[in-house]
């Protein structure tokens, strides 16, 4: 039987079905005990996972359990629930009703990233009913041997016990590609395929079952002979991917010998550590939200400045982008008030909130530089609009600097300063800022949402949306040669930058330095290893001529037909 779902995570896995139960426990059944112990105990149970996660080095994990922590604390949630008790309703199917009602404000607003936290908290309300009926949840501490998980829905709560390495691919009824499992199981090179709910349906625990997680295809009832087939294509992949690691080890230079860097986006130990095993030429960000998301009180400057140590350990002195904090409506924090807008994409966030509460900023800045005189460390600001934002950042760094002067704590005084070429505006007044800048980075991702005014991560304008529209690649040459001009180093971040699609059209429009996941750098490399650039400039110029997105996707799909040698 093959079912098709939407592929998650890249990759192949064969294993035997390891089925979890619904969570879900029986609503009609009376609780045993009150909902404030019920969300006490939860509360508990996730700091201990959190604290598990964390040791281990887990931390994007461990952020996802702390957003479900306070999700147990919700106000809204509580205020439903108790509407349910003083109705006469059993605990259990007070907290039910008040998850259908929140789930379904939740489905109203236009984000498909907003809409995804309504799984978030259906699973936190799940283990709150599992707790007031004294069910027992489903575990995965004790899995010792290689699986592919399957259930209709799965938390990052469920992995953090479970011994990674036992886990070889991941099948869902339900999610979608912002959900936080897919955006893990991608994190952790796990093959994963959500959306699939007839492949959950008819998976049978230990029957082999295979995925593939970059096609969406599942398959199970397998044969002898098709279990044959598939393990052979399993064991190719598994070699072609040790080839890819192997040359990702090697400089990365195109067919005729130019040299590219290949830079990392990373988050936290465990990803610096993954940078450094896939020899990235450094790390080009390191995003800092995970020091600020779900908790009640900001980071201080020391507990920032040992994380920013802690990278530098894992990096073994290699040079790392720090990005200032990029928070803001559409992700906000309990610690750091934000006011409620209509369009948070188009609100306060990145620089403008950091400038707006300049404590925060110049707090991070000092731990920054302090981290300067002991590590190779470069500072980015995002969301930059204007030449008034980034002069206004750029005097709390001397503030910072006169400070610690001041105080005789040593720091790094020619630490280098560089702005996210994110933003429409920025992009334009490229000529204006560079002089004030190190470098440039280009954020591809929020630069083709903001000049399309399409939301990247709605369901509804993909083709619209699309980083290869013409608009997106005019903006983006147009920055890289103001960069070349102004002699500062130009990279391009987001998922344009590890598109393999886009490989030849990015090298020849002038970029030299791309920034991705280190789980791409392998199979970037192996691209860019390929590539010729008097070829690939020609590619270019046909595709700055194109009148509309399907053009260029069209002349990139013929000629990598072309480069890309059959397996």
């Amino acid at each position: 039987m093959v079912f098709t779902g939407i592929g998650a995570s890249s990759g192949l896995a064969l294993a035997p079905a390891f089925c979890l139960t619904s969570k879900r426990g029986p609503v009609g059944r009376a609780s045993s005990r009150s909902f404030e112990e019920a969300r006490e105990q939860l509360k508990r149970q996730y700091d201990q996972s959190i604290a598990a996660l964390t040791g281990a080095g887990r931390r994007a994990e461990a952020e996802v359990l702390l957003c479900h922590r306070e999700m147990v604390s919700d106000v809204l949630l509580e205020e439903r629930v108790n509407q349910g008790l003083i109705q006469g309703l059993d605990p259990a199917a007070a907290v039910e009703k008040a998850c259908h009602i929140l789930c379904q404000m939740l489905a109203q607003v236009n984000s498909d990233y907003i809409r995804q936290r309504a799984e978030d908290l259906k699973d936190v309300c799940s283990r709150l009913i599992s707790l007031l009926c004294q069910e027992e949840l489903p575990s995965l501490a004790g899995l010792e041997r290689e699986v592919v998980l399957v259930a209709h829905q799965l938390s990052p709560a469920d992995l953090a016990t479970a011994d990674l390495a036992c886990i070889k691919g991941i099948v869902l009824a339900g999610g979608t590609l912002t959900s936080h499992i897919a955006i893990l199981a991608c994190s952790l090179g796990i093959p994963a395929v959500v959306g699939c709910p007839h492949a959950v349906e008819a998976a049978k625990s230990g029957e082999p079952l295979f995925l593939d997680g970059a096609s969406g295809k599942v398959e199970c009832g397998l044969t002898h002979r098709r279990k044959t087939e598939l393990a052979r294509l399993v064991k190719e992949e598994g070699e072609r991917v040790c080839q890819l690691a192997q040359q990702a080890l090697l400089p990365s230079v195109t067919a005729d010998g130019l040299p590219i860097r290949v830079e990392s986006s990373i988050s936290d130990s465990r990803t610096a550590q993954k940078s450094v095993e896939y020899a990235a030429d450094a790390v080009g960000l390191l995003r800092t939200e995970f020091l600020f998301h779900n908790r009640e009180s900001l980071p201080g400057e020391e507990e920032q400045l040992q994380y920013y140590l802690e990278i530098a350990r894992q990096l073994g002195g290699q040079r790392f982008t720090i990005r200032t904090l990029d928070i803001g409506g559409d992700k906000p924090s309990p610690c750091i008030p934000i006011p409620k807008e209509e369009n948070p994409f188009l609100g306060t966030r990145g620089i403008r909130l950091t400038l707006r509460q300049p404590e925060i900023l110049l707090c991070q800045l000092r731990a920054i530089l302090r981290a300067s005189a002991q590590a190779d460390i470069q500072v980015m600001y995002p969301m930059i609009t204007s030449l008034e934002e980034l002069q206004a950042a750029k005097q709390w760094m001397d503030t910072a600097k006169k400070q610690l002067a001041q105080e005789g704590l040593p720091f790094d005084p020619a630490i280098r300063e560089g702005i996210m070429v994110e933003v429409p505006s920025a992009a334009l007044l490229c000529d204006l800022l560079a002089p004030h800048c190190d470098f440039f980075s280009i954020g591809s991702n929020d630069l083709a949402q903001y000049l399309l005014a399409a939301d990247r991560n709605g369901e509804c304008l993909p083709q619209l949306g699309s980083y290869l529209h013409p608009a997106v690649l005019r903006v983006i040459q147009m920055v890289l040669d103001r960069a070349a001009e102004e002699g500062i180093p130009c990279s391009l971040c987001g998922e344009m930058a590890k598109d393999p699609l886009a490989t030849p059209l990015l090298l020849g429009m002038g970029l030299t330095n791309f920034v991705v996941t280190p789980a791409a750098i392998p199979a970037l490399k192996e691209g860019i290893s390929r590539l010729d650039t008097g070829a690939c400039r020609r590619i270019a110029r046909q595709a700055l001529s194109c009148s509309t997105a399907g053009e260029v996707v069209r002349l990139l799909q013929m000629e990598r037909e072309q480069t890309v040698p059959a397996r």
